[in-house]
């Protein structure tokens, strides 16, 4: 079998949770069919980075050149419910051409969602007309942009942008249902996800595949922060992680760094952009950007606890799986918790919802050694219940077969 991949980045190593099934599902599935990667982007020297990090196994992959769809063609897309204004690039005639280069596919499958309008116009010059179509999905999108006042109501804080998110959500189902019916797959990774996927479409399908993300190196590394002064922070410091990093940093981290002043909070993630200052981050006592990982459970076992102090409940919040991988205790949100199945608050994490109780429940499982031990244990068992990568790729693959 020939597959498709249609993406905006090569996922190698994976740097974001839309990039992690990608990497972990495609290179196992590479050992059995041909894997050809479409990255549709300019970046041709990201690219060539990211390339020398692939597996061998892969068959192909190669950069897409695209210019981006017009504003105001986009908006009308999204008035008329055709396509959604988050879908903004197209593919140049050079895009098209090496796109018709790579011959025929069984499936194509794009993620992010981002990228489907692509297919679509490829589909247009009768291009990948014959390919079955699977779509990776981290959010139903009519969910997440409605998501975005509950998220603006939790942080308490006045965000035009959020309230334009919330509002777009009726215009964004029309069109996310359009082309949701023209998917042969859609891989959601919750129970919870894929009733939101029904309710776009208006009924049931067993087109809809509900599948967590897997776990990899359970044990590899153990909890072993004990005595460290670092908080670990899971985040980006562009795109819409940033809100979130300013609400914790802002509102909550002034509180527990004057209780805890020998404590240290460490942002681990992608890195602002150049020349962008950051005048809320600048002035924040004891905050290390320590950039991205190239051992995440490597770092995270080495901190006294996480935070992830996301508000949306949409998806799956890979960070508090990253966390319970290597068993290190964690403050989050009842959102973000409410994503991972089967997680119990107050024995697998604490969960706060406001500022003032948030830094209460970071100091206090900070400056309780008992308990983040507990903590770690019961993180441990938990996780291990779920499935490794190499199970998730097994379903997959089955459900392409």
């Amino acid at each position: 079998m020939r597959i498709l991949i249609i993406t905006d980045a090569l996922p190698f190593p994976p740097k974001s949770g839309r990039e992690l099934p990608l990497a972990e599902i495609f290179s196992r599935l590479a050992h059995k069919h041909k894997i050809v990667i479409g990255v549709v982007s300019n970046d041709k020297a990201a690219f060539d980075v990211r390339a020398q990090d692939m597996p061998i196994e892969i068959e192909k992959a190669l950069c897409l050149p695209c210019r981006p769809r017009g504003a105001a063609v986009r908006i009308a897309g999204e008035v008329v419910g055709s396509l959604p204004a988050f879908m903004s690039k197209q593919l140049t005639q050079a895009g098209l051409h090496a796109l018709a280069g790579l011959g025929s596919f069984d499936w194509v499958w794009v993620s992010p969602v981002t990228m489907y309008g692509v297919v679509l116009q490829a589909r247009k010059f009768k291009l990948l007309t014959n390919s079955s179509l699977a779509l990776g999905v981290n959010d139903v999108k009519t969910t997440l942009y409605a998501d975005s006042l509950n998220e603006m109501w939790q942080r308490r804080i006045f965000k035009p942008k959020m309230i334009v998110h919330g509002l777009r959500s009726v215009l964004i189902k029309r069109a996310e249902r359009s082309y949701l019916k023209q998917t042969d797959l859609i891989h959601v990774q919750t129970d919870k996800e894929k009733r939101n996927a029904f309710k776009v479409l208006g009924y049931e399908t067993d087109s809809v595949l509900a599948l967590e993300n897997g776990v990899n190196g359970l044990h590899k590394h153990t909890y072993q922060g004990q005595t460290s002064h670092d908080i670990a922070f899971m985040t980006h410091l562009n795109m819409s992680r940033r809100n979130e990093s300013q609400w914790f940093i802002e509102q909550v981290w002034p509180i527990i760094a004057q209780q805890l002043p020998e404590a240290r909070l460490v942002l681990i993630g992608r890195r602002a952009d150049a020349g962008d200052r950051i005048p809320w981050l600048e002035h924040a006592p004891r905050v290390e950007v320590f950039g991205f990982a190239d051992d995440l459970q490597g770092k995270l076992s080495t901190c006294r606890l996480g935070v992830v102090p996301t508000f949306h409940s949409t998806g799956l919040i890979n960070r508090l799986q990253d966390m319970m991988a290597c068993g290190l205790p964690a403050v989050s949100t009842s959102a973000a918790a409410a994503t991972v199945v089967g997680l119990k608050p107050g024995s697998h994490c604490l969960t706060a919802n406001d500022a003032a109780t948030f830094a209460e429940a970071v100091v206090g499982l900070y400056n309780d050694a008992d308990r983040r031990r507990k903590m770690s244990e019961a993180m441990l068992s938990f996780i291990s219940t779920k499935k490794s990568w190499a199970q998730v790729a097994e379903v997959v693959d089955q459900a392409l077969t």
